[in-house]
């Protein structure tokens, strides 16, 4: 099974709920059973039930968690794997979480600061080409100016 974004909100928000439910003590297969009921993705909602599954037949840790790779990177893993064997999971999965939701914010936040500026470049040559169509002035002279002008837009709105 291959998830297509190992950092999908869901995914996330799927590791908070199994980490409040093993901050209060449940077992971790029916926390993740539990944690699989909240998940409306079925994709997620499979890799968690699996894993569910592997832990109420009481298979290692390490299993559990490389059940859930689909949705967890090999970083996350590792870490996980770590704070389980070293009795640190609850504070290992609110790092990882915590970690997972600043990389979250900083993708969202590239590319919204990509949105304007790309759309910018791609729109302003022909929206500036547009008098050209209407009298009789050399149109490519006026798509190579809005280039000009929208690559240059572009460089100071990403600097």
């Amino acid at each position: 099974m291959f998830i297509k974004d190992p950092l999908d909100p869901k995914t996330n928000q799927a590791l908070q709920a199994w980490q409040r439910y093993i901050a209060s003590g449940i077992p971790h297969g029916q926390a993740l059973n539990s944690t699989a009921q909240h998940i409306s993705s079925k994709t997620v909602k499979s890799v968690f039930l699996a894993a569910a599954t592997k832990a109420r037949e009481g298979s290692d840790f390490n299993d559990v968690i490389f059940e859930l790779a689909p949705v967890l990177t090999p970083i996350d893993q590792n870490i996980l794997i770590i704070g389980a064997s070293s009795g640190r999971l609850e504070e290992n999965m609110s790092g990882v979480v915590a970690y997972r939701q600043q990389l979250l914010f900083m993708r969202r936040r590239f590319q919204k600061s990509l949105v304007y500026p790309i759309l910018l470049m791609v729109m302003s040559p022909w929206v500036l080409g547009l008098p050209a169509v209407f009298r009789d002035d050399s149109v490519q002279s006026y798509v190579f100016n809005g280039m000009l002008i929208s690559v240059a837009v572009f460089g100071f709105y990403s600097f």
